[in-house]
C-alpha cells in the first residue's frame, strides 16, 4: 500500500511541478503583455500630445499664410482686359488712390 501510494504521490508531484512550471509561464507571459501595454500607452500618449501640437502649429502657419492674401471685392470677372492680374492691380489702384505711378504687385509663389 505504501508503494502505491509513493507511486501516486510521485505522479501528483510530477503533475503539480509540470503545472506550477505552466503557471510561471503564464505569469511571465501576462508581465511581459502588461509592461508592453503599459510602453505602447505612454507611446501613443506622446504621439498624440504631438499631433496636437503640429494641427495647432499647421493650423497658424495656414492663418499667417492668408494674412498676406489681399482681396478686392466689387471688380467683375474678365476686366483684366488681357493684362495680368499683378498689372491690373497695380493700374487700378493706380486710379482709385490717384498715384503717379502703377504700383508693383510682387506675389509670393508657394513652393
Amino acid at each position: 500500500m505504501r508503494t502505491e501510494s509513493d507511486t501516486a504521490l510521485s505522479a501528483l508531484k510530477s503533475r503539480m511541478s509540470a503545472q506550477n512550471r505552466a503557471l510561471k509561464e503564464l505569469t511571465d507571459a501576462a508581465n511581459n503583455t502588461s509592461d508592453t501595454m503599459k510602453l505602447l500607452e505612454d507611446k501613443v500618449k506622446g504621439l498624440s500630445s504631438q499631433v496636437e501640437a503640429l494641427s495647432v502649429k499647421c493650423l497658424d502657419l495656414e492663418g499667417r499664410s492668408k494674412r498676406h492674401n489681399l482681396r478686392v471685392a466689387g471688380i467683375k470677372e474678365g476686366k483684366e482686359d488681357g493684362l495680368k492680374p499683378r498689372e491690373f492691380m497695380g493700374q487700378l489702384l493706380k486710379e482709385v488712390l490717384n498715384l503717379a505711378d502703377a504700383l508693383v504687385i510682387d506675389r509670393l509663389i508657394e513652393p
